[in-house]
């Protein structure tokens, strides 16, 4: 893992495109809406999950769901703001990874 992070986070040109497409051709209130239902069925998924009873070929699918109309969203909300956040939280992770990782070293 490289602890260089990037200045963009890197979607398909196609996977913009049509996911803004979507936005423009429902408006965000239905997709907001979309949204929602696909992440309902994304934690009906993890809750199974955690159960050891999920089919994983559903759950692939749910969350190719979820992260479609996600993106779909952060057009709505500006995608340049998004990725903005995207990039603070991913320098976040990577930091709570470095100090679990150093943890576990000081433990041993």
């Amino acid at each position: 893992m490289t602890d260089e992070l990037p200045e963009h986070i890197g979607f398909s040109q196609e996977l913009l495109n049509l996911t803004q497409k979507a936005v423009e051709t429902w408006g965000p209130m239905t997709q907001a809406a979309k949204a929602i239902e696909e992440l309902s069925e994304m934690i009906q998924e993890l809750c199974l999950m955690l159960q050891y009873e999920n089919d994983l070929e559903n759950m692939k699918g749910e969350l190719a769901d979820c992260f479609i109309t996600l993106i779909q969203i952060a057009h709505v909300l500006d995608f340049e703001e998004f990725n903005e956040a995207m990039i603070a939280k991913m320098q976040k992770l990577h930091v709570a990874i470095a100090d679990h990782n150093t943890a576990k070293k000081v433990q041993s």
